[in-house]
């Protein structure tokens, strides 16, 4: 594995970008010729039904098309299977086609599920292929080190995206996409603008030359701002907090009879239901948003509805989450109630 500081990374308008970027990065490792003759057939994407929607649109951008994106089973908790990784991985070489990119999350937008990341990690190292891990939500677990072994093996990505307006109070959007080897992103964008790259006594580092966009708002002092208010260590606290108060939540519920949770949160986003009726969960969800004093989302999970909270207000406090709770109570008995 590299040494410290051989790295690099850009920030980006947002996660879906980011992932963009970095397959774009495995691309043009793989298949480095594809930027001036065009992508070759038989090149495919390794990933779960649960992985960001915009896995699937990049690689229709790419040129992969979208059923270029081959689907990795899960476990119970929703994270991808590494045996069944292993088992598909052999598969699709022995049908004569190449992977691209394994694509393992870091904090799943529905249920906030962490991949089991040393096991996919070491496997994608031993095998040669790339991995990608879209950390978006879940990379702010890095600044805490209590937090930190939730991503154990995220060191083996070649390539992962981290959302600061998730987890690190910044506003929306800044998503840095980071680059384990510097040569990665180098090689990534080759296009000639004499305008914009002719200048070679310009000082500083050209980020043009590393990034799909152009002109950029300066998406870096959303967190700079944020580290000179309260540190490193503030938003640590910040993040050990979020997730504390989703595990609280948890347990709240839990002692509720009618109530069900798709189990123990791994990060600050719980899934929950009362009852098994989906037609009662989008009833209820309805009814908390009109009333403006609650906001939960919904997902859908295997072909059911479940009620969606995640913790992101640094406002929010123990006695919010209980009042929830006594009001998902009362909705759960009368979803007309007042």
């Amino acid at each position: 594995m590299l040494e410290p500081g051989e790295g690099d990374g850009v920030l980006t308008h947002g996660g879906s970008l980011g992932n963009l970027t970095a397959l774009l990065a495995a691309r043009a490792r793989m298949v480095p010729e594809c930027w001036e003759d065009g992508m070759p057939p038989g090149h495919v994407i390794l990933a779960t039904d649960f992985s960001h929607y915009s896995v699937e649109r990049a690689a229709a951008i790419l040129g992969l098309g979208r059923r270029s994106v081959i689907r990795v089973p899960v476990d119970g908790a929703l994270r991808m299977h590494p045996g069944a990784l292993r088992k598909i991985f052999a598969e699709t070489v022995a049908s004569g086609r190449e992977v691209l990119a394994v694509v393992a999350t870091a904090g799943q937008t529905a249920s906030g599920a962490v991949d089991p990341l040393s096991e996919i990690g070491r496997f994608c190292w031993d095998e040669g292929v790339w991995l990608h891990v879209d950390a978006a939500h879940g990379a702010g677990a890095l600044v805490s080190p209590r937090l930190r072994p939730i991503l154990d093996g995220i060191e083996w990505a070649d390539s992962i995206i981290w959302d600061t307006h998730k987890l690190l109070g910044t506003s929306a959007l800044a998503c840095g996409a980071l680059f384990r080897d510097r040569a990665s992103l180098a090689g990534t964008f080759l296009q000639d603008a004499p305008y914009l790259y002719g200048d070679p006594d310009r000082p500083g580092e050209d980020l043009s030359r590393k990034s799909l966009e152009c002109t950029k708002s300066p998406l870096g002092l959303k967190l700079l701002f944020n580290l000179a208010v309260v540190g490193e260590s503030g938003l640590a606290a910040h993040v050990e907090r979020l997730f504390d108060l989703a595990r609280r939540f948890h347990e709240l519920l839990s002692r509720r009879p009618g109530f069900e949770t798709f189990g123990p949160p791994q990060t600050n986003i719980l899934l929950f239901r009362v009852g098994r009726d989906s037609e009662l969960q989008a009833r209820i969800r309805e009814r908390i948003v009109r009333e403006g004093e609650f906001y939960i989302t919904r997902a859908q999970v295997r072909r059911e509805t479940w009620l969606r909270l995640v913790i992101q207000n640094p406002f929010t406090e123990e006695s919010d989450i209980a009042a929830l709770a006594d009001r998902l109570e009362q909705l759960a008995q009368d979803p007309d109630s007042r």
